[in-house]
């Protein structure tokens, strides 16, 4: 990743469209991880994006990922806005 030193996989997982079943979901993210995946991108305007994928990063597969999320600048119109 640039100068950074972190080494992210070629292949990222974006988490805006998660399967309808949560258990789905939880499972597609885990296979990701288990073949190599170790890039995650979600957003809180995902719908239950960032809850699915928390869930499915428990068990210890939270420390194996490098995990992004995003903040909807058309949403943000103070700095507290930042936290939500």
């Amino acid at each position: 990743m640039g100068k950074t030193g972190l080494k992210v996989s070629r292949f990222g997982l974006g988490c805006m469209r998660f399967p309808t079943s949560e258990t789905d979901a939880i499972s597609m993210v885990r296979y990701a991880i288990d073949h190599g995946v170790n890039y995650f991108d979600t957003a809180y305007v995902y719908k239950d994006s960032e809850i699915i994928t928390g869930k499915a990063l428990q068990d210890g597969y939270r420390h194996k990922i490098f995990l992004a999320t995003k903040s909807p600048l058309w949403n943000i119109g103070k700095y507290d806005d930042f936290e939500k």
